[in-house]
């Protein structure tokens, strides 16, 4: 499954950031690491279970992980 067809789009400025007009969801990606950010924790939850079924994910919670800060 291709981030596409989940209705994302890759912003023209910077395309490891991929945009969802629809949700309002960015997937922010980094090599192997991705950060969903949205308004809605359930739409939020509804695209990490449709990525699930197509890869092998691990939910690394709180964005504190993927920031490492």
């Amino acid at each position: 499954m291709l981030l596409s067809e989940l209705g994302f789009k890759p912003l023209v400025s910077d395309f490891t950031i991929f945009y969802n007009p629809d949700n309002g969801i960015f997937i922010v990606m980094f090599v192997d690491d991705y950060l969903l950010i949205g308004p809605n924790i359930s739409e939020i939850n509804v695209v990490k279970r449709k990525i699930a079924k197509e890869y092998i994910i691990k939910d690394r919670s709180p964005v504190i992980y993927f920031l490492k800060v």
